[in-house]
């Protein structure tokens, strides 16, 4: 050591041979009824028609008959949409949970119908097929600039954007209809894909998912007002406080995130008229309330109002981590693991081969006890093989898996080293890798 840096099974008869994703179709409080704004989930499974399987879930809300009925429903109402827009029937297989899979009572993810479906299996010939079939999918979605809307993510995300927070880069406010893609990092795979590893300079950082947001009017693609924000939540995954960061592409093609929270200072601005906004020291997400309130002196309502929506908020704390972002692209709910209970050392990670034949292509760390992975060395920095390393401040005594992927030139096989340490000095060491295929290192990187 250096310096003290203080899938699921199918009981259907049909088989699914190749990988198995899946999309969530999300509901209200006690409804069987499909929300609009999901209905664009569906569109690309009927114009494929596909062998899909329907899921259906519920939260612990009502009693578990209830909630059995109630998961029933949601599948049977998405089923008939689908039938109803030319589905073939006999390609929909159909499954109900009640609330048997639920977590956290409330949590909306926990009312919903999966959509499982199949992948056709791509020959990876290369370690750049290898990367791109991993790259999550791009989710498109439609807003209006009338007022503020709220989108979910098929993997849980949901993403708030306020009503003209957003303009072109002259400086126009778009009217109409935007375009917003959202694509969602929740894995290891994720983040090697498209190179995102947790790092803030040569700090480890640790994450609890990232993602890409971009917005467009027509042609134009748009950027956050000065002092307008969106607010994102993550899915809480554990107790711990995280936080904003956006990231900057290195020159070497990685991400370099920084920290970017912002102060939540709340704070009560009348708008002239009829409404009361309460804004955040950005001035951003404001939340507009009825000025009716505050104008008549009602202050048993105004008490009431605003119980209502510390429930709300209360309710999202509990269930997300909520950050606040004034850039739009990629976007981390990350923290620092300084000052976390645990002494940083910076440490040294020196990988090389023994095989001759093989051509280095990636060397990552994975971090098992935190939400953590770092790129040691990637085939396309062009790097020499003496410095093929990188120094970074991490936990003392870390549980990682180290992983190298290499590759015949002539041959294109594909070979693989693993192994797990504890790290208590610097990683230097030549390893000799192994002939595998690339669906198995995808299995290993998860």
């Amino acid at each position: 050591m250096k310096t003290l840096f203080t899938l699921m099974l199918f009981s259907i008869t049909f088989s699914l041979v190749a990988q198995n994703n899946s999309t969530n179709i999300f509901f209200n409080v006690d409804s069987d009824v499909m929300r609009i704004n999901d209905l664009y989930k569906l569109q690309k499974f009927i114009e494929e028609k596909r062998t899909i399987k329907l899921i259906g879930h519920a939260d612990k809300s009502g009693n578990a008959e209830y909630n059995l009925d109630l998961s029933k429903r949601r599948v049977e109402n998405v089923k008939k949409y689908l039938v109803s827009q030319g589905y073939p029937a006999e390609k929909i297989a159909t499954d109900y949970q009640g609330e048997s899979n639920a977590g956290s009572k409330e949590h909306f993810f926990n009312r919903r119908v999966e959509v499982i479906y199949n992948t056709p299996n791509k020959t990876l010939n290369s370690f750049e097929d290898f990367k791109k079939s991993l790259v999550p999918a791009v989710q498109t979605f439609w807003i209006h600039t009338s007022g503020d809307t709220t989108i979910e993510g098929e993997k849980g995300t949901i993403v708030t954007l306020a009503s003209s927070a957003m303009i072109t880069a002259d400086g126009t406010i778009p009217s109409g209809k935007i375009k917003v893609e959202l694509t969602e990092y929740t894995s290891n795979s994720d983040y090697f894909a498209d190179d995102l590893y947790t790092q803030s300079g040569q700090e480890l950082i640790e994450t609890n998912g990232m993602i890409k947001i971009e917005a467009f009017s027509g042609e134009d693609k748009l950027e956050m007002q000065s002092g307008s924000t969106i607010e994102i939540g993550f899915p809480k995954t554990s107790t711990k406080e995280f936080t904003n960061f956006n990231g900057e592409r290195l020159a070497n093609g990685t991400m370099n995130w920084t920290n970017t929270a912002i102060q939540k200072d709340f704070k009560l601005v009348l708008d002239g008229s009829d409404k009361v906004k309460l804004t955040t020291g950005q001035g951003s997400m404001g939340r507009t309330y009825p000025y009716q309130l505050f104008r008549t002196g009602d202050t048993t309502g105004m008490a009431k109002f605003f119980q209502e929506q510390e429930k709300i908020e209360q309710f999202k704390n509990n269930y997300y981590d909520v950050i606040e972002s004034n850039k739009l692209d990629f976007i981390n709910c990350d923290r620092f693991l300084r000052d976390k209970g645990r002494e940083l050392y910076m440490t040294r990670f020196d990988v090389s081969i023994s095989n001759k034949q093989i051509k280095l292509m990636a060397v990552n760390i994975i971090f098992n006890e935190i939400k953590s992975i770092l790129e040691v060395y990637d085939y396309k920095e062009g790097f020499e093989q003496s410095n093929r390393f990188i120094e970074m401040a991490i936990p003392d005594k870390a549980d990682v898996t180290i992983m190298a992927i290499g590759q015949n030139e002539e041959t294109k096989e594909v070979y693989f080293f693993k192994e797990s340490a504890n790290i208590t000095e610097d990683y230097i060491k030549t390893v000799t890798l192994v002939k595998t295929s690339y669906e198995e290192i995808k299995k290993q990187l998860d």
